[in-house]
This record gives C-alpha cells, sequence and structure tokens, in this order.
C-alpha cells in the first residue's frame, strides 16, 4: 500500500487493517458457581482469549448485576482471579467480565453467567436418608413378599 493510499484511509479503517474486524481481546467465560449460600466466599476468574490477545498491559473487572465489584491492572497477566464474598440478597444474578487492553480496547464477556444465592436457613436438602430409607421399605416388603409366597 502507498502513503498516499493510507493517507486517504480513515482512522478506522487503518485500526481494521491492522487489527482485524473482531476485537484483539475476547474475554473467557468467568468461572461461575451456580448456586451458593449467602455469606459463602467463591472466586470469579477473568481471563482473555490467547488467540486475540490485544496489546498488554490489561484491566480486569468483574460486575455483579452491572455493578462493578472488583478490579485489577495494569499488568500482563492473563488472567485473573477475584475472590468475593457473596452476601447478596437471595436469588439469581448475573456476573460478567471485562477486559481492557492498553490500547483502549474493551471487550465484555459475552456470555455472562447466571448465579443463585440461597438464603442462609434455607439450603436445599440432603435426599442422601430419604433414598437409603426408601431403598430399605423396598427390599424388605419385596422379603415380606417372597416369605409369604414360600409357606
Amino acid at each position: 500500500m502507498t502513503a498516499e493510499q493510507l493517507s486517504k484511509m480513515s482512522q478506522d479503517e487503518i485500526l481494521a487493517m491492522f487489527l482485524g474486524d473482531e476485537p484483539q481481546i475476547k474475554v473467557l467465560a468467568a468461572t461461575c458457581p451456580t448456586s451458593i449460600t449467602q455469606g459463602t466466599s467463591r472466586t470469579i476468574t477473568v481471563a482473555r482469549d490467547a488467540a486475540k490477545p490485544g496489546t498488554p498491559p490489561y484491566t480486569y473487572k468483574w460486575f455483579l448485576d452491572g455493578t462493578e465489584k472488583g478490579t485489577y491492572g495494569p499488568t500482563a497477566d492473563t488472567s485473573h482471579t477475584f475472590s468475593h464474598t457473596f452476601s447478596e440478597a437471595a436469588g439469581s444474578h448475573t456476573i460478567k467480565g471485562k477486559i481492557t487492553d492498553s490500547c483502549a480496547t474493551a471487550k465484555t464477556d459475552d456470555e455472562s453467567c447466571t448465579i443463585n444465592i440461597i438464603a442462609v436457613g434455607e439450603e436445599e436438602a440432603d435426599m442422601t436418608p430419604l433414598i437409603i430409607g426408601g431403598t430399605a421399605i423396598i427390599i424388605l416388603g419385596a422379603a415380606y413378599i417372597m416369605l409369604r409366597r414360600g409357606k
């Protein structure tokens, strides 16, 4: 390409030529527990896609229901793990990650994840004793029937 051709291009056209049409940063799905009890601490990891690395340094952020909950950077790290104690109200909540590189190319995770926060005292009951008890009743019932038929 000649200097004359380059001078006729807009800044966006020049950037697209060098960077491509897709953003240079792709946020990999943030790690997301599906269900958690209020007050429990978990980690959320936001990572960039090695195939679309962008230009370091990077700034990593994560959001819960659209509210920024953590920020880290600038750094050359390929990911960052945030720790959070989930004290928010019980119910369904949305988690997203965001990465910004040194060229101010920002990419928000297109695939948010949903977490269900369970209120303390409302944890799902362990069904194991009921299953074992039910199985024992069936076995005893079958043995009783076999004994009665044997008479």
